[in-house]
């Protein structure tokens, strides 16, 4: 009996130890579990932190390319204002032919002003108005139809005709008449010839292939000479373009805003080219920095 005894003690304690042993394996356990729990949640915070950061990096990036777009969209959707000159070579290629000659300058009343052009016709016949404007009007815009937004300044344009001899014709060039009034020494060797009528008086003059007229009203206070010897001294300075076969100028001494008060034409074979201003002096100035016809 004492035996038996002492094997159910022996076992009792056993038991006892065993347990104790599974209560610490258990305990073991859980805190193993909760330490991995917490190092997942640490792990998902960490990578929902750097997800968010990478989020803002990306907008970031996408706010300043953004931002360099409208740069560049606001860069490239200002308009570029152009030279007299720039002006000039792009109204060519608003025309549809190969081969447009016009002006290498056209006046205008001020530096602060802007050139800008309207176009119409082709290779045979063409015509440009030159007008000039406060703030920068791109060529053929519908402004420049509103008789508001700009002013013309000058026209140039070009006429073929069947024949030579009907080119030749529609110069008008003229030889000088001799009235019998005394001659006018305008300078340079040159004369001009005094004529009058219907409350005008003019003074004619030829020089190489070409015929001038100056216009004044003969009311005694108007005055033809003043013009008419500037124009032949600038022509010692600067060379007109030579006509196949002649070339007419008509220039007016009175002030006045239309654009056809003078006008410069020459013959160029079958083909009239014609230069209008309302200021005689940059009319000839035209004609004188015109491209050279091949």
């Amino acid at each position: 009996m004492k035996k038996w005894l002492t094997i159910f003690l022996t076992l009792g304690a056993l038991l006892l130890v065993a347990a104790g042993c599974g209560g610490g394996n258990s305990s073991g356990s859980s805190s193993t579990s909760d330490t991995s729990k917490d190092k997942k949640q640490m792990t998902e915070k960490k990578e929902a932190t750097d997800s968010q950061k990478k989020s803002n990096d990306q907008t970031d990036k996408m706010n300043s390319n953004n931002t360099g777009s409208t740069k560049s969209d606001t860069s490239t959707n200002k308009s570029k204002t152009l030279t007299p000159k720039e002006v000039i070579a792009a109204t060519k290629t608003q025309i549809a032919a190969k081969n447009i000659y016009l002006p290498t300058t056209i006046p205008l009343s001020s530096d602060s002003k802007h050139l800008t052009a309207l176009t119409s016709g082709d290779q045979g016949n063409y015509k440009v108005r030159f007008f000039e404007s406060d703030k920068p009007i791109p060529i053929n815009n519908a402004k420049l139809k509103d008789g508001k937004s700009a002013s013309e300044v000058a026209t140039v344009a070009k006429k073929t005709y069947a024949t030579n001899n009907e080119a030749k014709q529609a110069v008008g060039h003229t030889d000088p008449q001799t009235t019998g009034s005394k001659p006018v020494d305008l300078g340079h060797g040159i004369k001009g010839y005094p004529d009058a009528g219907a409350g005008n008086k003019y003074l004619n003059w030829n020089e190489g292939r070409w015929s001038f007229v100056v216009h004044a009203i003969n009311d005694g206070k108007s005055d033809y000479e003043p013009l008419a010897k500037e124009v032949v001294a600038k022509l010692e300075k600067e060379t007109l373009v030579i006509p196949h076969e002649v070339g007419d100028m008509k220039l007016d001494s009175e002030k006045n805003n239309r654009v056809d008060a003078n006008t410069v034409s020459w013959q160029e074979g079958k083909s009239v080219y014609t230069i209008t201003s309302s200021d005689a002096i940059e009319a000839v100035t035209m004609a004188t920095h015109f491209d050279k016809i091949k």
